[in-house]
């Protein structure tokens, strides 16, 4: 018995590379079992390129993700400034989703004292997609403020959108439709008035699809790949002039728990 217990010390302590490839195999097998939802947008909430949909992750799902937004599409940054972007979302029960998206200004020198935008926001499922109803979602973004007067609001958005799932032939369409408003005191608003776009899928290669979205101001392109069922790649050409692109990873509670 002493020498079975000094034989498992000496593997747990000398070989901590082996096992901890097991563990992250573990993870990523977690992952791959997960099954993929809906792809986020560039800021991180469900939806197509800049705008978001009435999509929805399936309940106990959380997503994460990066995303690099070039200087000339950043207001926040008064475009002098490229953007990253770090976002994380939860689905808590199927009908509301809790989000976080932090924009760090790059290429800032220390002495600016430059720290992240904070956005939290929520979003509420009104009617889910079945029959001839389409899926609505009303969403808020930006919700809090530190500063008085919302003057630390970069991102505020308040909004209604639907979206439907249409097959035609062997192609799913996903159009999508909505309407955003200025009520929350902001130094700069999101989707302020009428928005829209589409995202078409191959319905045997539904993993790969392509978006098209109108954010109120501009026109935005993008192409969307989820990958091992937990990874999903986007590559975006905002304004139709500027190239971005960026990643994000989801898995589902209820896998490991």
């Amino acid at each position: 018995m002493k020498i079975a217990k000094q034989l498992t010390y000496f593997s747990w302590q000398r070989k901590p590379f082996v096992h901890s490839k097991l563990a992250f195999a573990a993870v990523m097998a977690i992952f791959m079992l997960s099954p993929i939802h809906a792809a986020p947008s560039i800021s991180g909430v469900p939806g197509l390129v800049r705008i978001p949909s009435a999509d929805f992750a399936g309940d106990g799902v959380i997503i994460g993700g990066a995303h690099l937004i070039p200087r000339q599409a950043l207001r926040y940054s008064h475009y002098n400034n490229d953007g990253l972007v770090l976002f994380a979302s939860m689905t808590f029960l199927p009908f509301i989703e809790f989000d976080l998206r932090l924009t760090k200004q790059l290429g800032k020198p220390p002495s600016q004292r430059h720290t992240v935008d904070r956005s939290p926001g929520f979003r509420i499922k009104l009617l889910r997609d079945k029959g001839i109803n389409p899926a609505v979602v009303l969403g808020f973004h930006d919700i809090f403020s530190t500063v008085k007067k919302g003057e630390a609001r970069h991102f505020a958005a308040t909004y209604v959108v639907a979206s439907k799932i249409l097959k035609i032939g062997n192609v799913l369409i996903t159009p999508t439709l909505g309407y955003g408003l200025d009520i929350i005191p902001a130094a700069d608003y999101e989707f302020v008035g009428l928005i829209g776009g589409v995202k078409c899928r191959l319905y045997k290669h539904p993993n790969f699809a392509l978006c098209l979205d109108y954010d109120s101001q501009f026109v935005n392109v993008g192409f969307d790949a989820s990958l091992l069922n937990f990874l999903t790649l986007k590559i975006a050409v905002l304004e139709m002039q500027y190239f971005s692109f960026g990643t994000s990873m989801q898995f589902d509670l209820f896998d490991v728990f």
